[in-house]
């Protein structure tokens, strides 16, 4: 959606940057890149999925702490691919 959009306008400003002009094939990684974060938000999904027909966000304690634990691993795996 909008994220997508900025991204593009990013890219249509830096893809005339110096590191883009001497190394072409950073633009062929920028698709793949922008492809991951559909994966990431598919796995958050399939872990809270899995949690919930175990029951495990039944009780309202364990579930802020399921939450929020996987949301901070979603945040350091988009950390590691955006780096």
């Amino acid at each position: 959606g909008l994220g997508m959009v900025a991204a593009g306008l990013l890219l249509s400003v830096v893809k005339g940057w110096p590191v883009f002009l001497e190394i072409t094939e950073l633009l062929i990684l920028v698709p793949a890149l922008l492809g991951l974060k559909g994966n990431l938000e598919m796995t958050l999904a399939s872990r809270l999925g899995t949690h919930a027909n175990m029951g495990d966000l039944d009780v309202w304690s364990s579930l802020w702490r399921i939450a929020s634990a996987n949301l901070a691993v979603v945040q350091c795996q988009a950390i590691i691919v955006g780096t």
